[in-house]
């Protein structure tokens, strides 16, 4: 079982390459992997209409490609 302080490394399917690129971020152990909270993310759950966008605003649509050239 694994402790809080555990290093991320040891988790199963990080290993040392993995847990560098994790600790650039602050994350060194299983502790701070739980507390690790993204600077952004999308928001898959609630597609918007093209329309409704603003120029440089990132969004998730969805799309049917109806002809193609």
């Amino acid at each position: 079982m694994l402790e809080l302080a555990t290093p991320v490394q040891y988790v199963k399917g990080i290993g040392p390459r993995l847990a560098a690129v994790l600790a650039g971020k602050g994350i060194h152990t299983v502790d701070d992997l739980l507390h690790y909270l993204p600077f952004r993310y999308e928001d898959r759950l609630n597609p918007r209409p093209i329309a409704g966008l603003r120029p440089g605003e990132m969004a998730c649509v969805v799309a049917e490609v109806r002809t193609a050239r």
